[in-house]
Protein backbone atom coordinates (compact mmCIF):
# COMPACT_ATOMS: atom_id res chain seq x y z
CA UNK A 1 0.00 0.00 0.00
CA UNK A 2 2.66 2.49 0.71
CA UNK A 3 4.80 1.68 -2.12
CA UNK A 4 2.08 2.27 -4.36
CA UNK A 5 1.53 6.02 -2.25
CA UNK A 6 5.17 6.07 -2.68
CA UNK A 7 5.44 5.56 -6.52
CA UNK A 8 2.15 7.52 -7.54
CA UNK A 9 2.98 10.70 -5.39
CA UNK A 10 6.58 10.40 -7.59
CA UNK A 11 4.74 10.05 -10.21
CA UNK A 12 2.57 13.24 -10.21
CA UNK A 13 5.41 15.07 -9.08
CA UNK A 14 7.83 14.15 -12.21
CA UNK A 15 4.31 14.49 -14.78
CA UNK A 16 5.13 18.41 -14.71
CA UNK A 17 1.68 19.75 -13.70
CA UNK A 18 2.83 22.17 -11.19
CA UNK A 19 -0.87 22.55 -10.35
CA UNK A 20 -1.39 19.07 -9.60
CA UNK A 21 1.43 18.61 -7.62
CA UNK A 22 0.88 21.60 -5.78
CA UNK A 23 -1.52 19.71 -3.75
CA UNK A 24 0.69 16.72 -2.99
CA UNK A 25 3.34 16.10 0.02
CA UNK A 26 6.68 15.76 -1.01
CA UNK A 27 8.30 12.33 0.35
CA UNK A 28 11.20 13.23 2.75
CA UNK A 29 11.78 9.79 4.20
CA UNK A 30 11.03 6.74 5.47
CA UNK A 31 12.58 3.89 6.98
CA UNK A 32 13.42 1.51 9.44
CA UNK A 33 14.56 2.86 12.79
CA UNK A 34 15.34 0.74 15.87
CA UNK A 35 13.39 -2.01 14.33
CA UNK A 36 10.76 0.59 13.82
CA UNK A 37 9.23 1.78 10.44
CA UNK A 38 9.26 5.17 10.18
CA UNK A 39 7.57 7.84 6.95
CA UNK A 40 8.01 11.61 6.95
CA UNK A 41 6.45 13.88 4.66
CA UNK A 42 6.36 17.44 4.06
CA UNK A 43 3.78 19.52 5.94
CA UNK A 44 0.42 20.40 4.15
CA UNK A 45 -1.61 23.79 5.40
CA UNK A 46 -5.02 23.01 5.56
CA UNK A 47 -7.97 21.30 7.99
CA UNK A 48 -9.82 17.85 6.87
CA UNK A 49 -12.43 18.34 4.70
CA UNK A 50 -14.35 17.14 7.25
CA UNK A 51 -14.52 20.16 9.50
CA UNK A 52 -17.44 22.75 9.72
CA UNK A 53 -19.59 20.33 8.50
CA UNK A 54 -22.52 22.08 9.67
CA UNK A 55 -21.55 25.68 8.27
CA UNK A 56 -24.24 26.32 5.44
CA UNK A 57 -23.42 25.20 1.85
CA UNK A 58 -19.76 23.79 3.15
CA UNK A 59 -19.84 20.67 1.73
CA UNK A 60 -20.89 22.31 -1.68
CA UNK A 61 -17.73 24.72 -1.64
CA UNK A 62 -15.19 21.84 -0.76
CA UNK A 63 -17.14 19.69 -3.77
CA UNK A 64 -16.52 22.12 -5.79
CA UNK A 65 -12.96 22.91 -5.00
CA UNK A 66 -12.17 19.19 -5.16
CA UNK A 67 -13.82 18.99 -8.64
CA UNK A 68 -11.14 21.44 -10.29
CA UNK A 69 -7.96 19.17 -8.62
CA UNK A 70 -10.11 15.81 -10.52
CA UNK A 71 -10.85 17.76 -13.57
CA UNK A 72 -6.84 18.69 -13.88
CA UNK A 73 -5.55 15.28 -12.73
CA UNK A 74 -7.43 13.70 -14.94
CA UNK A 75 -7.14 15.86 -17.90
CA UNK A 76 -3.60 15.81 -17.64
CA UNK A 77 -2.89 12.25 -17.41
CA UNK A 78 -5.59 10.91 -20.03
CA UNK A 79 -5.10 8.44 -22.33
CA UNK A 80 -8.14 7.69 -24.47
CA UNK A 81 -8.46 4.17 -25.24
CA UNK A 82 -10.64 1.46 -26.84
CA UNK A 83 -12.19 -0.63 -25.10
CA UNK A 84 -11.48 -3.93 -26.27
CA UNK A 85 -12.58 -7.28 -23.95
CA UNK A 86 -9.52 -8.13 -22.11
CA UNK A 87 -8.75 -4.76 -21.01
CA UNK A 88 -12.07 -4.68 -19.74
CA UNK A 89 -11.91 -7.70 -17.59
CA UNK A 90 -8.74 -5.87 -16.02
CA UNK A 91 -10.35 -3.31 -15.13
CA UNK A 92 -12.90 -4.47 -13.34
CA UNK A 93 -11.73 -8.12 -12.27
CA UNK A 94 -10.54 -6.36 -8.89
CA UNK A 95 -13.50 -5.06 -8.21
CA UNK A 96 -15.78 -7.85 -9.41
CA UNK A 97 -13.60 -10.61 -7.39
CA UNK A 98 -13.85 -8.62 -3.59
CA UNK A 99 -17.53 -7.92 -4.40
CA UNK A 100 -18.83 -11.77 -5.00
CA UNK A 101 -15.95 -13.17 -2.43
CA UNK A 102 -18.31 -10.90 0.41
CA UNK A 103 -21.57 -11.63 -0.51
CA UNK A 104 -21.12 -15.47 -1.37
CA UNK A 105 -20.54 -15.82 2.45
CA UNK A 106 -24.39 -15.06 2.84
CA UNK A 107 -25.19 -16.30 -0.21
CA UNK A 108 -23.15 -19.17 -1.94
CA UNK A 109 -23.16 -18.90 -5.90
CA UNK A 110 -23.88 -15.45 -6.07
CA UNK A 111 -22.06 -13.74 -9.31
CA UNK A 112 -21.74 -10.33 -10.89
CA UNK A 113 -21.48 -11.75 -14.64
CA UNK A 114 -24.94 -10.73 -15.90
CA UNK A 115 -23.66 -6.74 -14.48
CA UNK A 116 -20.50 -7.33 -16.72
CA UNK A 117 -22.03 -8.19 -19.16
CA UNK A 118 -24.33 -5.48 -19.14
CA UNK A 119 -21.72 -3.12 -18.91
CA UNK A 120 -19.49 -4.49 -21.29
CA UNK A 121 -22.55 -3.42 -24.38
CA UNK A 122 -22.05 -0.25 -22.47
CA UNK A 123 -18.30 0.43 -23.07
CA UNK A 124 -17.20 -2.52 -25.45
CA UNK A 125 -15.34 -0.96 -28.46
CA UNK A 126 -16.14 3.15 -27.07
CA UNK A 127 -13.10 5.39 -26.68
CA UNK A 128 -12.90 6.01 -22.87
CA UNK A 129 -10.09 8.17 -21.24
CA UNK A 130 -7.93 6.27 -18.64
CA UNK A 131 -6.75 8.56 -16.42
CA UNK A 132 -4.63 8.41 -13.04
CA UNK A 133 -6.84 7.71 -9.89
CA UNK A 134 -6.98 8.40 -6.59
CA UNK A 135 -8.70 5.53 -5.32
CA UNK A 136 -10.43 6.87 -2.32
CA UNK A 137 -11.30 10.29 -2.90
CA UNK A 138 -13.52 11.45 0.10
CA UNK A 139 -13.56 14.28 2.60
CA UNK A 140 -11.39 12.86 4.76
CA UNK A 141 -8.34 12.50 2.13
CA UNK A 142 -8.72 16.37 1.45
CA UNK A 143 -7.26 19.38 2.84
CA UNK A 144 -8.87 22.87 3.09
CA UNK A 145 -8.99 26.43 3.86
CA UNK A 146 -11.13 28.10 6.31
CA UNK A 147 -13.42 29.02 3.14
CA UNK A 148 -13.44 25.60 2.06
CA UNK A 149 -10.47 26.02 -0.57
CA UNK A 150 -8.90 22.52 -1.64
CA UNK A 151 -5.40 22.74 -0.04
CA UNK A 152 -3.80 19.45 0.13
CA UNK A 153 -5.10 15.60 -1.13
CA UNK A 154 -3.73 13.18 0.76
CA UNK A 155 -3.32 8.72 0.79
CA UNK A 156 -2.33 7.80 -2.91
CA UNK A 157 -2.20 3.78 -1.43
CA UNK A 158 -5.19 2.95 -3.73
CA UNK A 159 -3.92 5.15 -7.21
CA UNK A 160 -4.00 3.41 -10.64
CA UNK A 161 -1.48 4.82 -12.88
CA UNK A 162 -4.64 3.82 -15.62
CA UNK A 163 -8.23 3.72 -14.79
CA UNK A 164 -12.00 4.56 -14.62
CA UNK A 165 -12.44 8.13 -14.99
CA UNK A 166 -15.70 9.52 -13.05
CA UNK A 167 -15.12 7.35 -10.08
CA UNK A 168 -13.58 9.53 -7.90
CA UNK A 169 -16.26 12.11 -8.41
CA UNK A 170 -18.75 9.58 -7.80
CA UNK A 171 -16.97 8.21 -4.57
CA UNK A 172 -16.64 11.83 -3.41
CA UNK A 173 -20.48 12.51 -4.40
CA UNK A 174 -21.57 9.25 -2.31
CA UNK A 175 -19.32 10.26 0.65
CA UNK A 176 -20.79 13.53 0.95
CA UNK A 177 -24.26 12.31 1.05
CA UNK A 178 -23.04 9.41 3.86
CA UNK A 179 -21.38 12.35 5.86
CA UNK A 180 -24.70 14.49 6.28
CA UNK A 181 -26.69 11.09 6.73
CA UNK A 182 -27.26 8.08 8.49
CA UNK A 183 -27.03 5.91 5.33
CA UNK A 184 -24.60 3.08 4.83
CA UNK A 185 -22.28 3.95 2.04
CA UNK A 186 -23.87 1.02 0.58
CA UNK A 187 -27.40 2.96 0.70
CA UNK A 188 -26.35 5.79 -0.79
CA UNK A 189 -24.74 4.25 -3.74
CA UNK A 190 -28.57 1.94 -3.90
CA UNK A 191 -31.03 4.85 -2.89
CA UNK A 192 -29.00 7.63 -4.80
CA UNK A 193 -26.63 7.40 -7.42
CA UNK A 194 -28.22 3.82 -8.96
CA UNK A 195 -31.06 5.77 -9.16
CA UNK A 196 -29.69 8.74 -10.56
CA UNK A 197 -30.91 10.95 -8.03
CA UNK A 198 -28.64 14.20 -8.00
CA UNK A 199 -28.51 17.14 -6.72
CA UNK A 200 -28.99 20.03 -9.20
CA UNK A 201 -25.33 21.38 -8.29
CA UNK A 202 -24.00 17.59 -8.41
CA UNK A 203 -25.81 17.24 -11.78
CA UNK A 204 -24.03 20.45 -12.23
CA UNK A 205 -20.45 18.98 -11.16
CA UNK A 206 -21.21 16.01 -13.55
CA UNK A 207 -21.83 17.81 -16.49
CA UNK A 208 -18.52 19.98 -16.02
CA UNK A 209 -16.39 16.48 -15.36
CA UNK A 210 -17.58 15.16 -18.32
CA UNK A 211 -17.23 18.24 -20.61
CA UNK A 212 -13.44 18.73 -19.16
CA UNK A 213 -12.94 14.75 -20.39
CA UNK A 214 -14.55 14.98 -23.30
CA UNK A 215 -17.46 12.14 -22.19
CA UNK A 216 -20.83 11.46 -22.58
CA UNK A 217 -23.19 12.90 -20.08
CA UNK A 218 -25.41 9.92 -20.52
CA UNK A 219 -23.13 7.50 -19.49
CA UNK A 220 -21.97 8.47 -15.62
CA UNK A 221 -24.87 5.97 -14.24
CA UNK A 222 -23.17 3.08 -16.22
CA UNK A 223 -20.17 4.22 -14.05
CA UNK A 224 -21.66 4.22 -10.45
CA UNK A 225 -22.33 -0.10 -11.24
Amino acid sequence: YMKNHLASINDLHASKNPRVASFLPQILDYGLSNGQAYWVESWIDGIPATSYSWRAAWKRKVAESALHFLIDLHQSTSKPTEIHRELFDDLLQAHVTGVEETIREFEPGFELKPLVEALWRVFGGRQIPLVRTHGDFWPGNILVSTEGQLSGVLDWGLSMKQGWPMLDLLHLIAFQRKWRATWLFGSVTTKTLMRCRLTAWEHKMVAAYCAGLSLEDSLWPAFVS
